[in-house]
């Protein structure tokens, strides 16, 4: 199926490589803020598990959108990895720059690192868009094969197959409950690195959900 076995993997690996992202630049920023005292300079270590974390996502993301040829998720992600070695490597400059002389020398860096911070974002962000564009259009699919099987599904009740007719509802409803999930997480997900960003959010998505999303 096109959905478990396409759309949702790819959603959720292209989750994890946001994560990465925010990671790697969460660990040199706590490495810079400590300047590595006290034993705190296992910045650097983290930051690079997650850079080795993010060109394994995207490799299994390339792989999930070439098996269902999405061209545009590949050259985003193409986009995104391209700009990740910049991005690390200005990042970890700028950290020992802290951690040698403090905010006087590494605050000189910051513009050089916000500049590679902003093309892998903007990556990320496209290749965001075009998995939720492919998402949307595969549930548009779905909905048009749901309709289509719908005289299957009634002669199944009218045959008396009860069960086997619940079978296949449970199985719809499960499909689009997992699908409607995903995307929440990822709104989540998004809306938390803008808070860590500084930006400050009026209505924190799911928040007033009244389950295990909610608070």
């Amino acid at each position: 199926n096109t959905l478990t076995q396409g759309a949702i993997p790819l959603l959720s690996v292209t989750k994890d490589i946001r994560f990465d992202v925010v990671q790697i630049q969460q660990w040199l920023q706590d490495v810079s803020a400590t300047q590595a005292k006290d034993g705190m300079d296992d910045g650097f270590g983290f930051a690079a598990q997650f850079l080795d974390s993010l060109k394994k996502d995207v490799a299994t993301a390339k792989d999930l959108a070439g098996k269902l040829e999405q061209k545009e998720i590949v050259a985003s992600l193409d986009a995104v990895l391209e700009a990740s070695g910049p991005y690390y490597d200005a990042g970890v400059e700028m950290a020992k720059i802290y951690v040698a002389s403090g905010p006087e020398g590494g605050n000189k860096l910051m513009s050089s690192f916000d500049g590679k911070a902003s093309a892998i974002t903007d990556g990320v962000d496209a290749l965001t868009a075009a998995t939720s564009k492919y998402i949307d259009e595969t549930g548009a699919s779905s909905n048009a094969t749901l309709g289509g099987g719908h005289d299957l599904i009634s002669f199944v009740f009218r045959v008396g197959l009860l069960p086997l007719g619940l079978g296949i509802l449970a199985t719809v409803f499960a499909f689009y409950t997992v699908v409607r999930l995903a995307r929440l997480i990822v709104t989540i997900a998004e809306a938390t690195q803008r808070t860590a960003n500084g930006q400050k959010l009026a209505i924190m998505p799911g928040a007033s959900r009244r389950d295990e999303i909610g608070i």
